[in-house]
């Protein structure tokens, strides 16, 4: 199991480059990243100080209109090839496009589960195809719409396993966000437990507020961390949150958790 910091919500009056040398500095290997357009690449490739664990594969687009799928694929594929640039194996996948708030501008509540479901597994055994041919690996990430991303169309772990059951490729895998599936009244522990098979990396942060492990809140961090090794997870486990105060004092929690 390894530790990994998502870079953009931490220092937020410093720009990417700072953020990174600080993490360094304070101990941590690796970092993730959003979206890969506002990214200096060449900067990437050669000055960089820590390894990346993953970024967003794509930003625009669904899986589940047809008319999407074509395009939704070859901004993952655009993606698998500057993520091997850089020594990165996965990518995070969205079933629905955030606009600049989080939330979702055509949730297409037209269109039932069902065919969402069947849709999305189409894509995503597309997208488990280009895996093999580029050995690459996805997760797929349900969220919140309680708060975070209203009209998103995933907001369960339960049906997030069905469809990643459904293109039954381990090149496709679960993001399990222990704060999103929190804050929708999901019992985490008991979720990661069950499903670990399925998961491919996970994020935390504290509820309600998203924030550190320096905060109080309803999440236990040691807790969780300890039900994962318990179960011999070996995969990222990556902090994304908003710190409360300072970011370098909530990095030090992070710290004492590893």
């Amino acid at each position: 199991m390894d530790f990994s910091i998502c870079v953009e919500p931490l220092f937020q009056d410093k720009d990417f480059k700072y953020k990174c040398q600080e993490l360094k500095n304070l101990g941590f290997s690796h970092i993730e990243f959003w979206s890969a357009e506002d990214k200096d690449w060449e900067w990437l490739k050669t000055e960089l100080p820590l390894k990346v664990a993953l970024f967003s594969g794509q930003r625009l687009g669904t899986t589940y209109l047809e008319s999407d799928r074509t395009s939704y694929i070859q901004e993952i594929e655009k993606n698998i090839l500057r993520a091997k640039s850089i020594g990165v194996s996965t990518l995070m996948l969205l079933m629905d496009p955030l606009n600049s708030k989080g939330g979702v501008d055509q949730p297409h509540l037209e269109i039932d589960w069902a065919e969402k479901q069947k849709q999305t597994i189409l894509t995503l055994t597309e997208v488990a195809k280009l895996g093999e041919e580029y050995d690459f690996n996805f997760v797929f990430e349900p969220l919140n719409t309680k708060l975070d991303h209203p009209g998103y169309s995933l907001a369960s772990t339960r049906r997030g396993i069905e469809i990643i059951k459904g293109v039954d490729s381990p090149r496709v895998k679960l993001l399990f966000d222990a704060y999103h599936m929190g804050m929708m009244n999901e019992n985490v522990y008991e979720e990661v437990a069950e499903n670990l098979m399925y998961i491919g990396h996970i994020h935390l942060a504290n509820w309600p507020g998203r924030s550190g492990p320096d905060s109080k809140g309803e999440f236990d961090f040691k807790k969780f961390i300890s039900i994962l090794k318990e179960n011999n997870y070996q995969g990222f486990v990556g902090f994304e949150y908003f710190p409360e105060l300072d970011s370098t004092d909530s990095l030090k929690a992070i710290k004492e958790l590893m």
